[in-house]
């Protein structure tokens, strides 16, 4: 799937948008990058002090997902690299 297509059906995820909105709210800038094989898209996010953390993401189009749920396992992923966000 190349990426174009990729982000236009992650468009359709009211997960993505979140993320998204919330990582260019607090400032972390990132990259969505394809499934390797066969898993999910996800996003590497350049942390601030260095390096990099990749954050798997749903890509099902039509179904609504968790948007608070994403959020919330964001969060809990950047606090466990030691970036506590607290918004």
């Amino acid at each position: 799937m190349s990426k174009p297509r990729l982000e236009v059906k992650l468009r359709r995820n009211d997960e993505y948008p979140a993320i998204t909105g919330f990582l260019d709210k607090v400032g972390f800038s990132y990259v969505l990058h394809r499934p390797t094989g066969k898993g999910h898209p996800f996003i590497r996010i350049r942390l601030p002090g260095g390096g990099d953390l990749d954050h798997y993401i749903n890509s099902t189009p039509k179904a609504n997902g968790n948007p608070r749920a994403a959020l919330g396992k964001l969060r809990r992923a950047l606090r466990a690299v030691g970036y506590d966000i607290g918004l």
